[in-house]
């Protein structure tokens, strides 16, 4: 009896057991594919992925003062310090394409069900997007589309097939690609230079490659103790930056034949080993097995670990995640101008309300233009489709229908046109539309109206304007001479006192006779 019930008890064992391997089995079967804006890939666990696309690029993204040490230069390395916390995983890539550069992010999210997957993923990617771009001002990041992101996870498509020493065979729906992953490991240089960085270093040289290539530095926080730190001040103010498990590695993807791809693979290796050597350690940068690049190929296409993992503070992971600095063909590097914010009170009050002033792309205060800044002058100054035009409309809009002060305009693509429709009714009846050269709507100015100055007194204003204009039409130094002085002087002042000689044909007229009653002077018809 004993020995029956001891018989069931194992069975019964054996068949959990049974069970609890094939589904073991299927759950571990590899899952890869792509969410809106997002790839999955299921093993035991889910891991979401999503990327920040670098779009544009701050100017000012270089290194800061520092202490003594480091070359007495540092990168910037708080981002890193800040989301240490909120990451499970983080993946740098520098992608070359061809003579272009793309600086990625890659942010991964795990969970046993999908919703927490989901949840990490979001918390994640929004702390690694506040983190960079209050790092780096100006930084702009985006979450590239669907079908954007199928293009950068296009390996995800493929399926591993042949294997060789040194390389891939990958089937995609389009084509076949080989593939090839260099490791780099052991003493990296994160020194900070004062010149081109080892990032910009390594841009540069992988533009030149002329092939798709990959640099990817994957990091996840390394939820442990320093060690014994003993007396070392620098290796003490390390700690307090927060410690990341490393991983680096190039991919290199090409449709070349093996003797080219192998010429790639040595030049590839000579860049990293001429960027990141570093004097007080060997650089280990060591080319993967085909066989392994085919085990571990869904790591690859993800980005995510692969290789011998390193230890490294945040202040050193900086150097091999930094953004570039140096325009390369593909990064809008953009200068982000500093402007002050005025004081508030400065636009109070009553005036034409204009808009906000913006900082940091929210608004902060409303903007008032007072009536007294207009008369005084204002630039209205912006880059291209800004919205000066329509500034200025609104301003002509509000000065003329609320204020009723009288708007000139001059402009010559027929812009303000549009105004017209927005005034009130009474105010159509006094706007005076003019287009110098038309038949329909002539500008008209006559220059010898004096107005409601003095005719004496305009006289004078308008000997120096006629000059002006000759000296314009000829040379700078080119002036009236003595005698044509003598008889715009003598002639204008009689124009201007007769009405009926307010014109061309009447200042004509007047010359006429003037040379009549001068024509004892032999020089006054040469004039």
């Amino acid at each position: 009896m004993g020995a029956g019930s001891i018989s069931y008890v194992q069975v019964a064992l054996m068949i959990v057991l049974i069970t609890f391997s094939v589904v073991g089995l299927r759950l571990g079967k590899e899952s890869l594919g792509v969410f809106h804006k997002g790839a999955y890939y299921k093993r035991f666990r889910w891991v979401l992925a999503s990327t920040l696309k670098v779009t544009s690029l701050p100017v000012q993204v270089s290194r800061g003062e520092g202490g003594k040490h480091e070359n007495a230069l540092f990168y910037p390395f708080q981002h890193l310090t800040s989301i240490w916390h909120e990451v499970d995983e983080v993946s740098y890539e520098l992608r070359a394409t061809g003579k272009e550069l793309t600086v990625f992010f890659h942010v991964f999210g795990k969970g046993f069900t999908l919703i927490k997957a989901t949840r990490k993923l979001k918390r994640a990617l929004l702390s690694v997007k506040s983190s960079l771009e209050a790092r780096f001002p100006g930084l702009v990041l985006s979450i590239p589309s669907p079908e954007e992101f199928r293009e950068i996870f296009k390996l995800h498509q493929g399926k591993p097939a042949s294997s060789k020493k040194k390389t891939l065979t990958v089937v995609l729906p389009s084509k076949e690609r080989k593939i090839c992953v260099l490791t780099v490991s052991g003493g990296i240089d994160t020194t900070a230079y004062s010149g081109l960085t080892q990032i910009d270093m390594l841009a540069r040289g992988l533009v030149q490659l002329d092939a798709d290539a990959s640099f990817v530095v994957c990091f996840k926080p390394a939820k442990k103790k320093f060690g014994i730190i003993g007396g070392d001040n620098l290796a003490r103010s390390e700690k307090t930056t927060g410690l990341w498990s490393v991983s680096c590695y190039t991919l290199l993807e090409l449709d070349e034949n093996e003797r080219d791809l192998e010429f790639k693979t040595l030049q590839v290796k000579n860049i990293l080993s001429t960027v990141f050597s570093s004097s007080a350690d060997r650089l280990k940068v060591k080319v993967v097995s085909g066989s392994t690049l085919k085990r571990k190929y869904s790591t690859i296409a993800m980005r995510r670990f692969f290789g011998r993992s390193f230890e490294l503070s945040s202040l050193k992971l900086s150097a091999l995640t930094h953004l570039p600095t140096k325009g390369v063909p593909g990064l809008n590097l953009k200068v982000k101008p500093e402007f002050s914010i005025p004081p508030e009170k400065i636009f109070q009050g009553d005036g034409v309300k204009v808009g906000y002033v913006i900082f940091e792309d929210k608004k902060i205060f409303p903007f008032n233009l007072k009536l007294e800044h207009l008369r005084k002058g204002v630039a209205v100054l912006g880059a291209i489709g800004s919205g000066k035009t329509r500034m200025i409309m609104k301003v002509a809009q509000d000065v003329a229908a609320n204020y009723r002060i009288p708007v000139l305009i001059f402009e010559s693509k027929g812009e303000f046109a549009s105004l017209i429709e927005r005034l009130p009714p009474d105010m159509l009846e006094k706007v005076i539309i003019l287009r110098p050269g038309s038949t329909y709507a002539p500008l008209k100015i006559n220059l010898f109206d004096p107005g409601e100055m003095m005719p004496e007194e305009y006289a004078r204003r308008l000997f120096g304007l006629l000059n002006a204009v000759f000296r314009s039409l000829f040379r700078e130094d080119s002036e009236l001479t003595v005698q044509m002085s003598r008889v715009l002087s003598d002639v204008l002042p009689e124009v201007l006192r007769n009405e009926e000689t307010r014109s061309i044909e009447g200042f004509l007229r007047v010359l006429r006779d003037y040379g009549k009653r001068e024509e004892k002077n032999p020089n006054i018809y040469s004039t």
